[in-house]
């Protein structure tokens, strides 16, 4: 053995054929030969070893090539050979001169080494050593020593390969740079990496996903002993005798066995490349009606083993983008040999190639794909009279083989192969030969079970046949059969066997003649049966029919009087719930009305009072500013009653649906936040928002369902709170068995008046409220709950509450939601990796949590609970080198609050730091103290990772991916010319004086015809925009927008629908009819003015 290898795992190897082999030729020894002597015991000293000695699962030898040759050995020697584990190379030697194992195998012949170490006079086998690349390299040419030069070549420390590859090169003149590695893992890892482009190796330690580019040497290597052994030696040397007396080449066999495929050139020689460049299409004959290799599909299309083989070559050969495959089917085989003779296709599959053949057609075969047992069909006696053999005419592969196999025999022409096998039953032929794939399906139906197959001395080869000045080709598929697995062309023949021959009912009957009779004859026989039981038990059966109808009879009246007696008090039972059930809706109706009457009352006379104070003053400009801002805030309030009813109204109907689009939680909790937060301001309540264990901010939901749930539950939270009360919104993500959903729990709580726990069981029932408005003095449809319970089930979740009258409330709705399938961005920060930062928060929790969340940054994040503290920490860093460069501060902590540690800070570091605020409303409040602090960034509470992140990028001098500008100057509108398109005076001049308020110029339509008109009038370009109504007498909105997207360039008119119809539904509706875009009415001019700006160009 030339040097130590680690251990490697060898895939296992068929070895039975081998070891009967063995067997065979040992037997006449053993019957014979042996003595009653107690067999010597010889411990040999083994390894795991890629190929040369393979282990089970419980580490003990079963295969390999040494393992079979110290078995072959040791068996005519007379041995019982025990193996003995050791380590390494190393560890084996250390075994051997210890005296604690007799033989160790795989020894490379050094006069050194024999000093020490007893030689047999034969090897044990011989190793070849390669240059190989990287399946992907294909900057190597194999035979092209120029393409090796200055190329990079990976050696094993300390072999003999490196002075062997050092020779190579003098005498090829190749000049390479060697590159020395300790471990032959290393080694390989850097070839696939491209760190290295060649490695040296033994040719047994090659893998499949390896090129081998050179042969640069060889050694032989032995099975050896210490020279305390003798005896051992001369085993061998006898026992080796035997061996090659028996069967010269069983060794050779042997090794083709385990080390066949362990030189495998993948990189396209110059020839190869040469025959690419010149052919961008490989034109592929194949034969129809030749399955398993070939044929045609019921859609004209290739299919068999060797059609899938030539795809398999090019896919192997990595030529996909190179090579472009044209198959073409011949149903003449004679046509399909001329075509490729003459060029006019390049190969043929598939193909029988011998001398006999080359006397007819210029045809060379390439390797053989798949080696084919033939079997001879005969009837009667086989007695070798061979005189006439039976050949289907349009099956060349079948008479040149036939040909081949009896040059002396009549050949008899049949038009197929069937008429072959008839002949044999006629006795007008004596044999026929079939290919081994197709002998049991053809011999299947029934007529041919007298036939008879003996196996043909010579099996049948399969190849790829090309023209003579084609050999370019031929290497390339050459090389290609040589790298593709030994099994895929038998694996894809065996699921085509079936398609050979369909089995028919006639032969299902052939083959089973005798009990399919045998069946119907039982069946006669039952039948005949059945009929005379049935004569005789006719007059018995009419007697006791009339017997069971008077039965029948009375016992039906029986069952009728209870029935009905049942159905009776049923359906009494019935009223009695229906007209309970009634008389409750009745109620809540009765009641919804009244205090919907009172609700709807109440903002329609503020409307109308503050409408009537308003024209009384309009001279006293501050008055009317505030009754209009009563009248909006009344107006919004109505708008939000009469939104309930309708929601309420679609879910019972049915007809509200989700529109789930990717969302971010965060956005959606600061949104919400910022909406509830002047309502909160009013009262004076203190809302808090927590958000726990948060994995997912992306989901897929309902943005504006969920953001209708959530809203619903914070806005009763600040109704029913009193002044100085507090509200919490806490959000925590729970543990899913699903990796692509995300469960959130949404609590609300709130300490205000709660409620009773009559009224805590219908709260989400329809048209209640535990009082009315004029009780409560607080305003609602008693729909909401009822909605919010409604929507939250439509997206698969449930909704509780937990209340005690007086003590308040909380609300918990479950909910899960659909990831996005994109995998999940890396959340470090390059520019952060290593940097120090500081959290400072007077909660535990929250500290650690920030800090978790800055640490997946990249960052070396502590942390501290008090101001004094971090004023401490800070001085430390700056005495040790070690600074922070991030400060991450809450604003709201006891004894030294936020600004007062940052100042501190600022004092200690000056500018060489970034300071983060930590806020629960926001940054505008305090904003100017804050920068006057020196705070750089504001974060606000709940935490989400993308807030911190936006901030850490500021840091960085990176704007944060989707970051807006929010001081963009608004687009100018002025000189814009729009149709406004509406059937009501009322909505038409609310616009037009909109509209021209913005400096616009307006034109006006009642209806869609008059619009219509007005476009064909005037022209496409004489309109910015087209606001139109979608219901209108004579021509609606939805048909003149259909009617104007039909004319020349009606695609670049911009029509905006201005509808009533306020739901999503609506709003795709409109989009479908062909509009740019959608707002509802009542008209709220900021909607209308920034929809506009949109499609302003």
């Amino acid at each position: 053995m030339t040097y130590y290898r680690k251990r490697s795992s060898g895939r296992g190897f068929h070895r039975a054929s081998m070891l009967l082999c063995v067997m065979f030729c040992l037997l006449p020894t053993l019957l014979f030969g042996a003595g009653k002597k107690a067999r010597k015991v010889v411990r040999v000293a083994y390894q795991e070893f890629n190929r040369q000695m393979m282990v089970d699962e419980h580490n003990k030898p079963v295969s390999g090539y040494a393992y079979d040759y110290i078995q072959a050995i040791g068996i005519y020697a007379g041995w019982e050979v025990k193996f003995v584990p050791c380590s390494s190379f190393y560890d084996s030697v250390r075994l051997l001169r210890a005296g604690k194992v007799d033989l160790i195998y795989e020894i490379s012949y050094t006069e050194e080494r024999a000093k020490e170490l007893l030689f047999p006079n034969e090897p044990m086998g011989y190793e070849y050593y390669y240059l190989y690349t990287s399946v992907n390299n294909t900057s190597i040419t194999p035979g092209d020593y120029g393409s090796m030069n200055g190329k990079t070549v990976g050696v094993t420390t300390g072999t003999i390969l490196t002075d062997m590859l050092k020779q190579w090169c003098k005498k090829k003149n190749v000049q390479l740079k060697f590159v020395e590695y300790e471990e032959i893992a290393k080694k390989e890892a850097d070839l696939y990496a491209g760190k290295i482009d060649l490695d040296v190796e033994l040719s047994m330690l090659a893998k499949r996903d390896l090129s081998a580019v050179e042969k640069v040497g060889a050694s032989a290597y032995y099975l050896v002993s210490s020279h305390k052994r003798p005896d051992l030696i001369a085993d061998i040397n006898a026992a080796t005798e035997k061996v090659l007396n028996n069967d010269l080449f069983y060794f050779t066999r042997l090794q083709e066995r385990y080390f066949a495929d362990t030189v495998l050139g993948r990189n396209l020689t110059a020839e190869e490349k040469a025959w690419i460049a010149d052919h961008p299409v490989l034109r592929v004959g194949y034969f129809n009606n030749y399955l398993p290799f070939s044929s045609k599909d019921g859609n004209g299309k290739p299919i068999g083993a060797g059609i899938e083989t030539i795809r398999e070559i090019i896919r192997l050969l990595k030529l996909e983008g190179k090579l472009k495959i044209e198959f073409i089917c011949f149903d003449d085989q004679k046509e399909g040999y001329r075509a490729v003779e003459s060029g006019k296709i390049d190969l043929m599959i598939p193909a029988y190639i011998s001398n006999s053949v080359k006397q007819d057609y210029r045809l060379i075969g390439g390797k053989s794909m798949v080696s084919i047992a033939s079997n001879l069909a005969y009837l009667d006696n086989y007695g070798g009279k061979n005189k006439r053999i039976g050949v289907n005419r349009n099956n060349l592969m079948q008479y040149y083989y036939s040909k081949d196999c009896f040059p002396d025999s009549q050949i008899v022409f049949y038009d197929n192969i069937q008429g072959c096998l008839d002949g044999l039953l006629n006795k007008s032929l004596d044999a026929t030969f079939l290919n081994g794939f197709r002998s049991e399906a053809l011999l299947k139906p029934g007529k041919y079970h007298l036939l008879r197959t003996v196996r043909a001395k010579n099996d049948f080869q399969i190849r790829m046949a090309f023209s003579e000045n084609n050999i370019g080709l031929m290497l390339l598929m050459n090389r290609g059969l040589t790298i593709i697995d030994p099994d895929f062309i038998n694996t894809a023949s065996y699921s085509y066997i079936g398609r050979i021959y369909t089995f028919s009912i006639m032969d299902f009957l052939q083959d089973h003649i005798v009990p399919v009779l045998i069946a119907v004859a039982v069946i006669v026989a039952l039948i005949a049966a059945l009929i005379v039981y049935w004569i005789s038990n006719r007059k018995l059966a009419g007697i006791n029919r009339e017997l069971r109808t008077y039965s029948e009879t009375i016992e039906k009246q029986r069952q009728q009087e209870s029935e009905l007696r049942e159905q009776l008090e049923k359906k009494q039972d019935e009223l009695q719930i229906a007209l309970q059930m009634a008389q409750a809706a009745s109620r809540a109706k009765t009641t919804f009305l009244s205090n919907m009457s009172h609700d709807i009352r109440t903002p329609m006379n503020a409307i109308i009072g503050f409408t009537g104070l308003a024209a009384n003053n309009v001279h006293d400009t501050e008055r009317v500013q505030e009754y209009l801002a009563t009248i909006a805030q009344s107006s919004e309030h109505l708008l939000s009653l009469i939104n309930d009813v309708l929601d309420m109204s679609r879910i019972e109907s049915g007809k509200m649906s989700l529109n789930e689009k990717e969302e971010s939680l965060a956005e959606i909790v600061h949104v919400l936040r910022e909406i509830v937060q002047a309502n909160v301001r009013a009262k004076q309540l203190k809302f808090y928002i927590e958000a726990a264990e948060i994995r997912n901010e992306r989901i897929f939901c309902d943005k504006l369902r969920l953001n209708q749930v959530l809203l619903n539950l914070l806005s009763n939270a600040v109704k029913y709170t009193g002044q100085g009360g507090t509200i919490l919104l806490r959000i925590v993500q729970k543990p899913t068995a699903d990796p692509k959903r995300a469960s959130f729990e949404f609590r609300v709580r709130d300490n205000g008046i709660g409620m009773s726990e009559e009224f805590a069981k219908t709260i989400f029932d329809p048209f209640t409220r535990e009082e009315s408005s004029t009780v409560s003095g607080i305003q609602g449809t008693g729909l909401g709950m009822a909605i919010t319970k409604n929507i939250v089930e439509m997206m698969g979740g449930r909704i509780s509450l937990f209340t005690k009258k007086g003590e308040g409330s909380e609300f918990i709705v479950a909910l899960e939601f659909r990831l996005p399938e994109r995998e999940t961005a890396d959340p470090t920060i390059p520019e952060l990796n290593g940097l120090r930062c500081l959290v400072v928060d007077s909660d535990i929790n929250n500290c650690q949590r920030f800090a978790a969340m800055l640490r997946e940054t990249g960052l070396r994040s502590e942390w501290c609970v008090s101001g004094p503290e971090a004023i401490i920490r800070t001085e430390e860093a700056i005495h040790l080198g070690d600074r922070f460069k991030i400060y991450a501060i809450d604003c709201r902590m006891p004894d030294q609050n936020g600004m007062e540690t940052v100042r501190s800070i600022r004092k200690a570091v000056g500018k060489d730091a970034f300071v983060i605020i930590q806020t629960v409303s926001g940054g505008a409040d305090i904003e100017a103290e804050a920068k006057a602090a020196g705070v750089d960034g504001f974060v606000i509470q709940p935490l989400f990772p993308s807030d911190l992140r936006k901030e850490l990028l500021k840091f960085c001098g990176k704007a944060s991916s989707g970051q807006t500008r929010k001081d963009e100057p608004a687009i100018s509108l002025k000189g814009r010319k729009v149709l406004l398109v509406d059937d009501s005076e009322l909505n038409l001049k609310i616009g037009v004086l909109v509209l021209q308020g913005q400096g616009m110029i307006v034109d006006t339509a009642r209806n869609g015809q008059i619009a219509v008109d007005i476009i064909l009038k005037k022209g496409m370009d004489a309109y910015d925009f087209i606001i139109m109504d979608v219901q209108m007498p004579i021509m609606n909105g939805y048909e003149a927008t259909g009617i104007l997207r039909r004319l020349p360039d009606g695609d670049k008119l911009k029509i905006i629908a201005f509808s009533a119809n306020a739901f999503e539904e609506d709003k795709e509706k409109s989009l479908k009819a062909g509009m740019n875009g959608h707002i509802t009415k009542p008209l709220k001019i900021n909607d209308l003015l920034n929809e506009l700006r949109k499609f302003a160009v």
